[in-house]
């Protein structure tokens, strides 16, 4: 064997134990818990604290449960049933009906032209 083959096994000897070395040294299994690898997300940092400071943001009682419902449950339900009541008859104009199915229920509008007298 030549000097350089020689030379290209000890490189490939000396990487295969470098390579070795490392995964045994710095694996993380053998490290403990308290040694182990800490990975450090921003989301799960700031979801953590907001969820561990909601007592000092919002406490759950009967008036912060009545305050919600003031604002956003009877508000809604308020809109929600006045659409409901109203129906169609709200929308007599044929333009607005003609506009508001165009827009809104494009997928069901494939015939139109057809349909509109």
């Amino acid at each position: 064997m030549t000097e350089a083959d020689l030379e290209n096994k000890r490189n490939v000897l000396r990487r295969a134990l470098k390579k070795e070395f490392i995964r045994t040294a710095y694996h993380p299994r053998n490290f403990g818990e308290e040694q182990g690898v800490r990975v450090f997300d921003t989301a799960m940092a700031r979801w953590h604290a907001l969820h561990n400071s909601y007592e000092f943001i919002g406490q759950r009682n009967w008036k912060n449960g009545l305050v919600f419902a003031a604002t956003w449950v009877i508000p809604i339900s308020i809109i929600y049933y006045q659409v409901r009541k109203e129906g169609v008859s709200a929308l007599e104009n044929e333009t607005e009906l003609r506009l508001i199915k165009t827009f809104f229920f494009r997928w069901n509008m494939t015939n139109a032209a057809e349909r509109t007298p």
